[in-house]
């Protein structure tokens, strides 16, 4: 039984995504990017639509902009999302936009102060919020603010003013969805920034589900821990990679993989589904509603024939492989037009995907 349910988060930096295909490489719920300070991003309605169709939990998140009112950002996430029965909580993600005179730009990365021993994990993903959709238009200033907005990033924005930015986006949407909100951080962006001149967290931190960014300087797996935040909930979600490759995450031409945010859920795959308010099927499998006509959104399709009569899929050729350096799971999947689950089925022996031993001979389905 898996320790973690597996999730992924997205945004317009993945502009094409076959969710039917992350669905059946058991990626059970999605985080989707749907607001920035004021503005929505560009794929939220592609990406929102495509997640429900596939069966996969989707829940949205607005990246937060401390220079413009909270108020204001609040209105611009609940104008953008509806949330529906069986969605995820909203999302508030925090963490510092490096940009100048108001306009998105591609963000450093941070290092978070990690365990003992290891590496320094790194912070909240740059690609996360921080590269804004392009021709995205300017962010306003706060009102009764005293720093000249047009020369800074948001860093420079006093913590007194993040937290109080925070709280008031957290007050309105939590009262006009009747969710409480997810909070997305980084263990130093929790320390550094959301606390007050007494540097105390604020009253409101040990309230809401924690979902946690902290990358490790290994291969995670399903034994590894992130950095708990001292003075906050203890994490529910971890964002543990931003360079995960999976086959159905393309460019924009669909020509090569794109890389995506990876997540862990701890808990139960029931225990998922009762955060997001749904019925989990007794199979534990998620029925694709049946579409007799196109479905379109935005720019991409989503197809699903309807299937009148039950086909017996055909048996796959099994071959044998005898692993070699480089040679992973997910590569040997896309040769041999197959799925790594379907490789891990015809292989008990492997107790870990992300390790496969160099000379170990695994049998492999192929179509």
């Amino acid at each position: 039984m898996a320790k973690y349910i597996r999730g992924i988060d997205v945004a317009h930096w993945e502009p094409q995504v076959d969710w039917a295909r992350l669905r059946a490489q058991d990626i059970r719920f999605a985080f989707i990017k749907a607001t920035q300070a004021d503005f929505a991003d560009s794929m939220f309605e592609s990406h929102w639509a495509g997640a429900r169709q596939a069966g996969i939990l989707r829940g949205a998140y607005h990246f937060i902009d401390p220079r413009v009112d909270g108020r204001r950002q609040a209105e611009a996430f609940l104008r953008t999302v509806k949330l529906e029965p069986g969605d995820l909580p909203p999302v508030l993600d925090l963490e510092d936009l490096k940009d100048e005179f108001g306009v998105e730009q591609p963000a450093p990365k941070k290092g978070v102060k990690g365990a003992k021993g290891a590496k320094p994990a790194q912070g909240s993903k740059g690609a996360k919020g921080a590269k804004g959709a392009k021709g995205a238009k300017p962010v306003q200033g706060s009102k009764g603010a005293k720093v000249d907005k047009s020369k800074i990033n948001t860093s420079q924005v006093p913590n007194s003013d993040v937290v109080a930015c925070a709280e008031v986006w957290l007050d309105i949407v939590e009262r006009e969805t009747g969710r409480k909100p997810i909070l997305y951080s980084s263990p130093s962006y929790l320390g550094s920034r959301m606390t007050g001149i007494n540097g105390k967290t604020p009253p409101w931190s040990t309230k809401h589900i924690l979902w946690i960014a902290n990358y490790l300087n290994h291969e995670v797996t399903e034994n590894d821990l992130p950095l708990q935040p001292s003075g906050w909930s203890n994490w529910t979600f971890w964002q543990y990679s931003e360079k995960g490759l999976m086959d159905g995450i393309f460019n924009q031409e669909r020509t090569q993989l794109t890389a995506v945010d990876l997540n862990f859920y701890r808990g139960t795959l029931a225990e998922l589904y009762e955060l997001a308010g749904a019925a989990m099927p007794e199979d534990g499998t998620v029925d694709i509603p049946r579409i007799d006509v196109l479905e379109k959104v935005n720019d991409g399709e989503i197809v699903i024939p309807p299937v009148d009569e039950p086909v017996s899929p055909s048996q796959p050729t099994v071959i044998q492989h005898m692993i070699e350096s480089g040679d992973t799971l997910f590569a040997l999947a896309m040769k041999h037009n197959t799925t790594v689950d379907a490789i891990l089925a015809l292989n008990p022996q492997i107790t870990n995907p992300n390790f496969i031993m160099i000379g170990q001979t695994l049998n492999i389905p192929s179509s």
